[in-house]
């Protein structure tokens, strides 16, 4: 299950799952949930695993259980025959489009963003590389006007930097990268 670092965070999470498997969480089972110090019973195993089995004891709603079968045959025989309409009918374009966020600086890395699992770093990646595909001018001024073509790492002796001047620090050793190898 995504998202849970430890017993509490699973519990947490288990909570939403058996809710969402139409079971209802008796409000004294709850509460004693939410009794729990996150950080304090984060690995109290002898706290947790108790309300983890009266939750998993809770019978589910049979009508939902009976309407999202887990098995592939009974997932089968539920859908419609013939083909699926969606109601959509892009053409390629708009299907890469989609896909792909339009190459767009600000809707490709909230794409990322909104896959989930380490959204800073995909955000991140996916910026720098529709940024470095798109050029500057594609960046709205509400992105890249904030930042006043300036970096401030925290880094001795390089606490302040202008993009400009990365980016040209980067051209300059990716010639020397590409004219080594085109020397071999």
């Amino acid at each position: 299950m995504a998202g849970w670092t430890n017993s509490y965070k699973l519990l947490l999470e288990e909570v939403i799952q058996r809710r969402d498997e139409g079971a209802a969480v008796p409000a004294e089972l709850q509460a004693r949930i939410d009794a729990l110090h996150w950080a304090a019973d984060a690995w109290n195993d002898q706290v947790v695993d108790p309300l983890y089995e009266a939750l998993m004891a809770l019978p589910g709603d049979a009508v939902l259980a009976a309407q999202e079968p887990n098995d592939l045959s009974a997932i089968r025989a539920l859908r419609p025959d013939g083909p699926r309409d969606l109601g959509w009918k892009p053409d390629e374009a708009e299907l890469l489009d989609r896909l792909h966020g339009r190459m767009d600086t600000v809707e490709t890395p909230a794409v990322a963003v909104m896959c989930g699992l380490d959204t800073d770093c995909n955000g991140a990646s996916v910026g720098s590389i529709v940024g470095a595909a798109s050029g500057r001018a594609t960046f709205k001024d509400d992105l890249a006007g904030r930042l006043n073509d300036t970096i401030k790492p925290q880094m001795i002796g390089f606490q302040e930097v202008r993009m400009r001047d990365l980016a040209a620090r980067t051209a300059v050793q990716w010639h020397r990268v590409d004219q080594t190898r085109r020397s071999k």
